[in-house]
Protein backbone atom coordinates (compact mmCIF):
# COMPACT_ATOMS: atom_id res chain seq x y z
CA UNK A 1 0.00 0.00 0.00
CA UNK A 2 1.10 3.49 -0.81
CA UNK A 3 3.29 5.07 2.52
CA UNK A 4 1.73 8.07 2.40
CA UNK A 5 -2.02 6.47 2.61
CA UNK A 6 -0.54 4.59 5.19
CA UNK A 7 0.92 7.16 7.27
CA UNK A 8 -2.46 9.38 6.94
CA UNK A 9 -4.29 6.06 7.84
CA UNK A 10 -2.19 5.86 11.32
CA UNK A 11 -2.75 9.37 11.78
CA UNK A 12 -6.54 9.34 11.63
CA UNK A 13 -6.76 6.20 13.83
CA UNK A 14 -4.74 8.15 16.36
CA UNK A 15 -7.06 10.96 16.71
CA UNK A 16 -9.95 9.13 16.38
CA UNK A 17 -8.42 6.74 19.69
CA UNK A 18 -7.00 9.90 21.25
CA UNK A 19 -10.85 11.89 21.27
CA UNK A 20 -12.09 8.74 22.78
CA UNK A 21 -9.88 8.43 25.61
CA UNK A 22 -10.35 12.10 26.19
CA UNK A 23 -14.26 11.74 26.20
CA UNK A 24 -13.90 8.54 28.53
CA UNK A 25 -11.34 10.54 30.67
CA UNK A 26 -13.93 13.47 31.27
CA UNK A 27 -16.60 11.70 32.01
CA UNK A 28 -14.87 9.45 34.56
CA UNK A 29 -13.63 12.88 35.79
CA UNK A 30 -17.29 14.14 36.37
CA UNK A 31 -17.86 11.67 38.31
CA UNK A 32 -14.31 11.80 40.55
CA UNK A 33 -15.09 15.13 40.48
CA UNK A 34 -18.45 14.28 42.45
CA UNK A 35 -16.92 12.33 44.89
CA UNK A 36 -14.34 14.59 45.87
CA UNK A 37 -16.92 17.24 46.26
CA UNK A 38 -19.00 14.99 48.29
CA UNK A 39 -15.99 14.33 50.47
CA UNK A 40 -14.80 17.83 50.64
CA UNK A 41 -18.43 18.91 52.37
CA UNK A 42 -17.62 15.92 54.58
CA UNK A 43 -14.28 16.94 55.80
CA UNK A 44 -15.51 20.87 56.27
CA UNK A 45 -18.62 19.11 58.55
CA UNK A 46 -15.78 17.49 60.35
CA UNK A 47 -13.18 20.38 60.53
CA UNK A 48 -16.40 22.47 62.30
CA UNK A 49 -17.56 19.73 64.80
CA UNK A 50 -14.06 19.94 65.39
CA UNK A 51 -13.79 23.42 65.94
CA UNK A 52 -16.67 23.25 67.91
CA UNK A 53 -15.24 20.95 70.54
CA UNK A 54 -12.12 22.62 70.76
CA UNK A 55 -14.08 25.69 72.02
CA UNK A 56 -15.67 23.79 73.95
CA UNK A 57 -12.86 22.16 75.44
CA UNK A 58 -11.23 25.25 75.81
CA UNK A 59 -14.28 26.81 77.48
CA UNK A 60 -14.33 24.54 80.13
CA UNK A 61 -10.28 24.53 80.61
CA UNK A 62 -10.23 28.09 81.28
CA UNK A 63 -12.79 27.78 83.59
CA UNK A 64 -11.62 25.00 85.48
CA UNK A 65 -8.34 27.18 86.00
CA UNK A 66 -9.22 30.22 85.84
CA UNK A 67 -8.91 32.12 89.35
CA UNK A 68 -11.75 34.77 90.23
CA UNK A 69 -12.54 36.50 93.80
CA UNK A 70 -14.78 34.97 96.07
CA UNK A 71 -18.34 35.40 95.80
CA UNK A 72 -20.29 36.39 98.96
CA UNK A 73 -22.45 33.41 97.87
CA UNK A 74 -19.99 30.94 97.92
CA UNK A 75 -19.86 30.56 101.77
CA UNK A 76 -23.52 30.66 103.02
CA UNK A 77 -24.18 30.53 106.75
CA UNK A 78 -27.36 28.90 107.50
CA UNK A 79 -29.46 28.84 110.15
CA UNK A 80 -31.91 26.39 110.78
CA UNK A 81 -35.37 27.83 112.14
CA UNK A 82 -35.44 25.13 114.63
CA UNK A 83 -32.36 25.75 116.41
CA UNK A 84 -29.40 23.62 115.64
CA UNK A 85 -26.02 23.61 114.47
CA UNK A 86 -25.03 26.72 111.80
CA UNK A 87 -23.64 24.74 108.52
CA UNK A 88 -21.33 26.29 106.13
CA UNK A 89 -21.53 25.50 102.16
CA UNK A 90 -18.64 25.75 100.29
CA UNK A 91 -17.92 25.49 96.49
CA UNK A 92 -14.79 25.34 96.56
CA UNK A 93 -13.38 22.63 94.31
CA UNK A 94 -10.41 20.28 96.26
CA UNK A 95 -7.16 20.13 94.38
CA UNK A 96 -7.69 16.05 93.84
CA UNK A 97 -10.71 17.21 91.82
CA UNK A 98 -9.47 19.68 89.81
CA UNK A 99 -6.59 17.35 88.78
CA UNK A 100 -8.76 14.55 87.81
CA UNK A 101 -10.88 16.83 85.71
CA UNK A 102 -7.76 18.44 84.00
CA UNK A 103 -7.11 14.41 83.27
CA UNK A 104 -10.23 13.58 82.02
CA UNK A 105 -9.94 17.11 79.43
CA UNK A 106 -6.74 15.69 78.41
CA UNK A 107 -7.99 12.62 77.60
CA UNK A 108 -10.80 13.65 75.89
CA UNK A 109 -8.82 16.08 73.58
CA UNK A 110 -6.53 13.06 72.65
CA UNK A 111 -9.95 10.91 72.17
CA UNK A 112 -10.88 13.22 69.92
CA UNK A 113 -7.63 14.19 68.19
CA UNK A 114 -7.24 10.05 67.40
CA UNK A 115 -10.68 10.01 65.70
CA UNK A 116 -10.57 12.70 63.97
CA UNK A 117 -6.79 11.96 62.20
CA UNK A 118 -8.65 8.13 61.38
CA UNK A 119 -11.28 10.04 59.46
CA UNK A 120 -8.90 12.15 57.56
CA UNK A 121 -6.91 8.78 57.01
CA UNK A 122 -9.98 6.84 55.60
CA UNK A 123 -10.69 9.92 53.47
CA UNK A 124 -7.57 10.31 51.94
CA UNK A 125 -7.06 6.35 51.42
CA UNK A 126 -10.19 5.79 49.94
CA UNK A 127 -9.41 9.14 47.44
CA UNK A 128 -6.37 7.61 46.56
CA UNK A 129 -7.39 4.53 46.22
CA UNK A 130 -10.17 5.82 43.82
CA UNK A 131 -7.36 7.78 42.02
CA UNK A 132 -5.25 4.42 41.34
CA UNK A 133 -8.37 2.72 39.79
CA UNK A 134 -9.24 5.58 37.27
CA UNK A 135 -5.60 5.43 36.31
CA UNK A 136 -5.95 1.57 35.82
CA UNK A 137 -8.94 2.25 34.05
CA UNK A 138 -8.10 4.72 31.69
CA UNK A 139 -4.97 2.13 30.80
CA UNK A 140 -6.81 -0.80 30.31
CA UNK A 141 -9.88 0.85 27.97
CA UNK A 142 -10.59 -1.18 25.24
CA UNK A 143 -14.16 -1.62 23.79
CA UNK A 144 -15.71 -5.22 24.70
CA UNK A 145 -16.39 -6.43 21.26
CA UNK A 146 -17.54 -9.88 22.71
CA UNK A 147 -20.03 -8.47 24.98
CA UNK A 148 -21.30 -6.48 21.73
CA UNK A 149 -25.24 -7.37 21.15
CA UNK A 150 -24.55 -6.00 17.88
CA UNK A 151 -21.82 -7.80 16.73
CA UNK A 152 -23.31 -11.41 18.63
CA UNK A 153 -26.16 -11.38 16.66
CA UNK A 154 -24.35 -9.93 12.88
CA UNK A 155 -21.85 -13.26 14.20
CA UNK A 156 -24.92 -15.92 14.61
CA UNK A 157 -26.98 -14.63 11.79
CA UNK A 158 -24.40 -14.88 9.21
CA UNK A 159 -23.62 -18.87 10.76
CA UNK A 160 -27.14 -19.23 10.81
CA UNK A 161 -26.90 -18.94 6.62
CA UNK A 162 -23.39 -20.17 6.34
CA UNK A 163 -25.42 -23.90 7.64
CA UNK A 164 -27.62 -23.36 4.73
CA UNK A 165 -24.27 -23.78 2.78
CA UNK A 166 -23.15 -27.03 4.97
CA UNK A 167 -19.79 -24.99 5.37
CA UNK A 168 -18.19 -24.67 9.10
CA UNK A 169 -19.62 -21.70 11.74
CA UNK A 170 -17.63 -18.37 11.68
CA UNK A 171 -15.64 -17.81 14.88
CA UNK A 172 -15.45 -14.21 16.61
CA UNK A 173 -11.81 -13.00 16.68
CA UNK A 174 -11.06 -10.21 18.83
CA UNK A 175 -8.03 -8.87 16.57
CA UNK A 176 -10.43 -8.80 13.52
CA UNK A 177 -13.04 -6.69 15.63
CA UNK A 178 -10.12 -4.14 16.64
CA UNK A 179 -9.04 -3.97 12.92
CA UNK A 180 -12.21 -3.75 11.53
CA UNK A 181 -13.61 -0.54 13.90
CA UNK A 182 -10.35 1.17 12.91
CA UNK A 183 -11.43 0.84 9.32
CA UNK A 184 -14.92 1.97 10.05
CA UNK A 185 -13.35 4.79 11.94
CA UNK A 186 -11.33 5.99 8.83
CA UNK A 187 -14.28 5.77 6.43
CA UNK A 188 -16.23 7.44 8.94
CA UNK A 189 -13.83 10.67 9.31
CA UNK A 190 -13.14 10.32 5.79
CA UNK A 191 -17.37 10.24 4.74
CA UNK A 192 -16.20 7.70 1.86
CA UNK A 193 -17.04 4.12 1.23
CA UNK A 194 -14.52 1.70 -0.09
CA UNK A 195 -12.53 -1.76 0.60
CA UNK A 196 -8.89 -1.82 2.19
CA UNK A 197 -8.55 -5.12 -0.10
CA UNK A 198 -6.03 -6.41 2.28
CA UNK A 199 -4.19 -9.77 1.08
CA UNK A 200 -4.58 -11.39 4.26
CA UNK A 201 -8.37 -11.36 5.40
CA UNK A 202 -11.29 -10.25 3.32
CA UNK A 203 -13.45 -7.56 3.63
CA UNK A 204 -17.80 -6.57 3.83
CA UNK A 205 -19.14 -3.23 4.18
CA UNK A 206 -22.28 -2.19 4.98
CA UNK A 207 -23.85 1.41 4.32
CA UNK A 208 -27.24 2.76 6.07
CA UNK A 209 -27.93 6.59 5.06
CA UNK A 210 -29.46 7.82 8.59
CA UNK A 211 -32.43 10.87 7.78
CA UNK A 212 -32.20 14.33 9.38
CA UNK A 213 -36.04 15.22 9.96
CA UNK A 214 -36.58 18.62 10.99
CA UNK A 215 -32.99 19.30 11.98
CA UNK A 216 -32.93 16.49 14.60
CA UNK A 217 -30.82 13.62 13.80
CA UNK A 218 -32.56 10.72 14.00
CA UNK A 219 -31.35 7.02 13.54
CA UNK A 220 -32.78 4.18 12.43
CA UNK A 221 -31.82 0.72 14.44
CA UNK A 222 -29.92 -1.55 12.66
CA UNK A 223 -29.30 -4.62 14.22
CA UNK A 224 -26.45 -6.90 13.43
CA UNK A 225 -29.05 -9.23 12.08
CA UNK A 226 -30.22 -6.84 9.64
CA UNK A 227 -26.85 -6.26 7.91
CA UNK A 228 -25.87 -10.09 7.78
CA UNK A 229 -29.57 -10.60 6.21
CA UNK A 230 -28.45 -7.49 3.24
CA UNK A 231 -24.88 -9.14 2.99
CA UNK A 232 -26.59 -12.78 2.38
CA UNK A 233 -29.38 -11.08 -0.38
CA UNK A 234 -27.08 -10.13 -2.56
CA UNK A 235 -26.07 -13.60 -4.09
CA UNK A 236 -30.10 -13.69 -5.05
CA UNK A 237 -28.75 -13.92 -8.53
CA UNK A 238 -25.22 -15.85 -7.92
CA UNK A 239 -24.93 -18.64 -10.35
CA UNK A 240 -23.74 -21.24 -9.31
CA UNK A 241 -22.71 -22.99 -11.97
CA UNK A 242 -20.63 -20.84 -14.51
CA UNK A 243 -17.21 -20.40 -15.11
CA UNK A 244 -14.60 -19.34 -11.87
CA UNK A 245 -13.43 -16.18 -14.45
CA UNK A 246 -17.47 -14.95 -14.80
CA UNK A 247 -17.95 -15.66 -11.11
CA UNK A 248 -15.03 -13.61 -9.85
CA UNK A 249 -16.94 -10.58 -11.48
CA UNK A 250 -19.51 -11.81 -9.64
CA UNK A 251 -17.62 -11.65 -6.20
CA UNK A 252 -19.17 -9.77 -3.51
CA UNK A 253 -20.75 -9.30 -0.01
CA UNK A 254 -22.88 -13.07 -0.42
CA UNK A 255 -19.69 -15.16 -1.58
CA UNK A 256 -16.95 -13.73 1.28
CA UNK A 257 -20.08 -14.35 3.75
CA UNK A 258 -20.30 -18.08 2.83
CA UNK A 259 -17.13 -18.71 1.42
CA UNK A 260 -16.05 -21.90 3.24
CA UNK A 261 -12.38 -21.36 3.66
CA UNK A 262 -12.94 -18.73 5.99
CA UNK A 263 -13.59 -19.39 9.89
CA UNK A 264 -12.89 -16.26 11.59
CA UNK A 265 -14.60 -12.71 11.87
CA UNK A 266 -14.75 -9.81 13.05
CA UNK A 267 -16.67 -6.49 13.04
CA UNK A 268 -16.86 -2.58 13.47
CA UNK A 269 -19.45 0.14 13.00
CA UNK A 270 -18.92 3.83 13.00
CA UNK A 271 -20.90 6.93 12.50
CA UNK A 272 -19.84 9.24 9.25
CA UNK A 273 -20.04 13.24 9.82
CA UNK A 274 -22.84 13.15 7.05
CA UNK A 275 -24.98 10.51 9.69
CA UNK A 276 -24.34 7.35 7.85
CA UNK A 277 -23.61 4.22 9.65
CA UNK A 278 -20.87 2.25 8.70
CA UNK A 279 -20.36 -1.62 9.50
CA UNK A 280 -17.04 -3.17 8.24
CA UNK A 281 -16.40 -7.11 8.59
CA UNK A 282 -13.62 -8.88 8.00
CA UNK A 283 -13.16 -12.72 7.45
CA UNK A 284 -9.95 -15.11 8.20
CA UNK A 285 -8.62 -16.38 6.03
CA UNK A 286 -9.89 -14.41 2.74
CA UNK A 287 -12.59 -15.61 0.39
CA UNK A 288 -13.37 -14.08 -3.64
CA UNK A 289 -10.42 -15.79 -4.41
CA UNK A 290 -10.11 -16.34 -8.35
CA UNK A 291 -10.36 -20.15 -9.39
CA UNK A 292 -11.72 -21.22 -5.61
CA UNK A 293 -15.15 -20.03 -5.92
CA UNK A 294 -16.57 -23.57 -6.94
CA UNK A 295 -14.54 -25.04 -3.59
CA UNK A 296 -15.60 -22.27 -1.21
CA UNK A 297 -19.03 -21.14 -2.59
CA UNK A 298 -21.48 -24.12 -1.91
CA UNK A 299 -25.33 -24.32 -3.23
CA UNK A 300 -27.73 -24.16 -0.69
CA UNK A 301 -29.45 -27.31 1.17
CA UNK A 302 -33.01 -28.25 -0.55
CA UNK A 303 -34.38 -27.76 2.87
CA UNK A 304 -33.57 -24.45 3.18
CA UNK A 305 -34.75 -23.57 -0.18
Amino acid sequence: MNPVRLKKEETILKNIKKREMLDKIQTDSKSLAREKEEKNKIKENIETSRTKKLLMATATTSSMYTCSPPSPMLNTLVSPPHGGRTVTFSREISPLALEKKKDDCIDRKEMFKRWHNGIIKRICETYSLSMRNFSRHRAEYQPQYDQSQFVIDCLSEQNMYRERHQVQQLELDLNLCAKAQDWANILAHEDKCYHKNSPTYGENIFIWPLQIVQGRKLSFHVSGKDVATVWYKKGANYDFDKNWRILHTQAGQFSQMIWKGSSHFGCGKAQSKRNKLIVVGFYYPRGNIKSQFHENVLLPTQESE
